[in-house]
């Protein structure tokens, strides 16, 4: 929704997306970003409205869409984990972290088909949408 909305329908830059990144002590941010000609104070203040607006995207979101787009998810990390070489990558990764756990697959999947919309709003409102969120730490980069 972020790249449709921020680059084809307002057309505000040619690079635009979100990603996780990793920070400090295995801590992880979620990053909006957005690269293109206008000024960097009006791209920011879109990537927020855009936040903002979402939330309500959210509350309104169809169960039956939020079923098939979670399958989607699921479809998708089983074909991750069906992937040797990834998987091997993965836990070799966990190891030098010394966050080995051999059984987070099934896991993951439970918890990703448990998701409803409420859980989903409750995580926008906690970490995501300014203004509202509790555990929120913002921080904006114009280069």
């Amino acid at each position: 929704p972020f790249f449709n909305q921020l680059r084809n329908v307002q057309q505000l830059g040619y690079t635009v997306g979100v990603r996780i990144a990793s920070v400090i002590s295995h801590r992880q941010v979620i990053q909006f970003y957005v690269q293109g000609t206008r000024d960097s104070e009006y791209l920011a203040k879109r990537v927020q409205m855009f936040i903002k607006d979402y939330l309500r995207t959210l509350k309104n979101y169809d169960e039956k869409a939020l079923k098939h787009l979670i399958g989607s998810i699921v479809d998708a990390e089983v074909a991750r984990q069906s992937n040797k070489a990834k998987a091997v990558s993965a836990l070799w990764s966990q190891i030098a972290h010394g966050e080995l756990c051999f059984l987070q697959g099934q896991p993951l999947i439970d918890c990703l088909n448990s998701i409803t919309r409420k859980d989903l709003v409750q995580f926008w409102l906690k970490y995501i949408c300014d203004g509202a969120a509790s555990d929120l730490t913002c921080v904006d980069v114009h280069l």
